[in-house]
């Protein structure tokens, strides 16, 4: 992401994040990993604290 996220970023990276999730059959949790730009790109908007927080919101209500 730049500056801030775009619409673009919030359907793109649900996507990558469900892809190295574990959850989808015959796709490695390590997919990701040859590509080092991606998993930047990745780390970088999950680092944002507006997502970070809903992340973590939607896991305690998971949990719970």
């Amino acid at each position: 992401p730049g500056d801030a996220p775009t619409l673009a970023d919030c359907a793109l990276v649900p996507a990558l994040r469900r892809f190295s999730s574990g959850g989808i059959d015959y796709v490695d949790v390590a997919c990701l990993d040859a590509y080092p730009e991606i998993k930047a790109y990745y780390e970088r908007f999950h680092a944002i604290p507006e997502v970070k927080e809903w992340y973590a919101e939607r896991a305690a209500a998971a949990s719970s």
